[in-house]
């Protein structure tokens, strides 16, 4: 009986390797790919493929409008920026000078009714009703230490006139007339026969260019030393030679200068030197 249960176990184990085998040659197979079949192409005709030709040019001339507008389009966008402002030289502006005293009197103009008063210094005027002693004024009392106001707006509300303008790309500027005039010092008044007073105002940044004399005479030019002070009164001696026709040195050209400078016959004359003339070229 052991042997024949010795017998069976062995058949047993190899009916499963022999099952184990099995499954092993299905999974094989499953997992090989298998082959496939060559696909027939399709042959193209003559007339497709002229076609396709047609269709790409379509494609292309298609393209031709939206390249041209992006074209012009951006030739547009770079003549805007570079010639919508181009600089054109302008020939300088003379700025209007205030040259009244340092303390002068007010310009006055005067009605029946009503007293017009001026202030040079600062151009700011006072309307008063004789009738009722009212007054109106052209200007904010004590805008300049007024805490409340804008630090920037300070000049406008001192001011009697306030210029605002724009340019091309839309930027606007703004001048007052104390900031930009009256503190600078260009401005002008006129006071007619009439009466009637006319006010200048220059405005804007303006470059002061101071020029010189080539000759001035020594009385002028004592009148301006004894307001300077002293450095800039020594200064003149490096700029300016002195001549007196009665006293010229003996290498002077007496009758060049007297022909150059007429009015060294009557008074002396203060001459610019020629290295600082040559300096100011």
């Amino acid at each position: 009986m052991a042997n024949e249960t010795k017998d069976i176990d062995k058949a047993e184990q190899n009916m499963a390797q022999e099952e184990t085998k099995e499954k092993a040659k299905e999974k094989t197979k499953a997992a090989k790919p298998k082959a496939s079949k060559p696909v027939a192409r399709r042959p193209v005709s003559v007339e497709t493929k002229a076609e396709q030709r047609q269709a790409v040019k379509d494609f292309f001339k298609s393209l031709i409008v939206p390249l041209a507008f992006c074209g012009v389009l951006a030739i547009g966008i770079y003549m805007i920026i570079n010639f919508v402002n181009p600089e054109t030289e302008t020939e300088p502006v003379v700025p209007y000078g205030y040259s009244g005293e340092e303390d002068p009197e007010p310009l006055v103009m005067e009605s029946d009714d009503l007293i017009f008063t001026m202030d040079q210094l600062t151009t700011h005027f006072t309307v008063e009703q004789k009738s009722t002693g009212k007054v109106w004024s052209s200007y904010i009392d004590n805008a300049a230490t007024d805490s409340r106001a804008i630090p920037n707006e300070k000049g406008m509300m001192q001011s009697n006139l306030v210029l605002s303008y724009g340019i091309t790309t839309g930027l606007e500027t703004v001048y007052d007339s104390k900031t930009y005039s009256v503190d600078k010092g260009i401005y002008e008044l006129e006071q007619g026969d009439d009466g009637s007073i006319k006010v200048k105002y220059s405005l804007g940044n303006v470059e002061r260019e101071y020029i010189a004399p080539q000759v001035i005479t020594v009385a002028k030019m004592d009148s301006f030393k004894e307001k300077m002070e002293k450095k800039d009164a020594d200064l003149i001696k490096d700029i300016y030679k002195a001549y007196d026709v009665n006293k010229l040195r003996s290498s002077d050209d007496k009758e060049g200068l007297l022909e150059a400078y007429p009015i060294l016959a009557d008074e002396p004359v203060y001459i610019m030197r020629d290295n600082i003339k040559g300096s100011r070229k």
